[in-house]
């Protein structure tokens, strides 16, 4: 297994935004091509490509969110774009263990590229990147994941940037700045 200093740096830049930049108003002005979106519920802040598709839905106590290139309203589904899934107050310290696992999982039921862990303050993370092998009528994918623990109030944070190999790095020249940049209150 390979590990790669690019994600690594992505992922602590990303963690050390998370911890510093709560509030959109803190925030510096969006890169060219790109907007800020505030996700209030969670007090998250993320970027979306001009063009680009939002969606959010609740399941139970899951918050999700859905920046994508394709719109995913009409289409039912995407091939491009980031998933966040956020879980509030797992209790007794499950979501630092539920981070760490949900990651271990991905690379190990798929091709991992690379892992790494990080963390700044009450904010723990775990990263991977892997290649979802083709299967029937879907091509291969890549995935880069996040999985984000605030480790004082227990909430669980998802993060999920995929798209098809074989259009890979031109979907992570998005992806890569999306999540370079986004923030969250680690309060939440």
């Amino acid at each position: 297994m390979q590990r790669s200093a690019v994600p690594f740096l992505v992922a602590a830049v990303s963690l050390l935004g998370l911890y510093a930049a709560a509030e959109a108003t803190g925030l510096s002005a969006a890169p060219r091509g790109y907007s800020w979106k505030r996700l209030e519920e969670v007090r998250a802040t993320f970027l979306i490509p001009d063009g680009w598709h939002f969606k959010h839905e609740q399941k139970g106590n899951t918050l999700a969110y859905f920046i994508t290139q394709e719109n995913i309203v009409s289409q039912g589904r995407f091939e491009t774009g980031l998933t966040l899934n956020v879980i509030r107050g797992l209790g007794a310290g499950r979501a630092h263990e539920t981070a760490r696992q949900f990651i271990a999982s991905l690379a190990s039921q798929n091709e991992p590229l690379q892992t790494w862990e990080t963390g700044t303050g009450v904010l723990k993370g775990y990263g991977c990147e892997v290649r979802v092998r083709a299967s029937g009528h879907r091509p291969a994918i890549v995935i880069h994941g996040l999985a984000i623990a605030n480790t004082r109030t227990d909430t669980l944070y998802l993060v999920l940037f995929e798209g098809p190999e074989a259009s890979w790095q031109l979907a992570w020249e998005k992806g890569r700045v999306i999540l370079e940049a986004f923030a969250l209150d680690d309060e939440i």
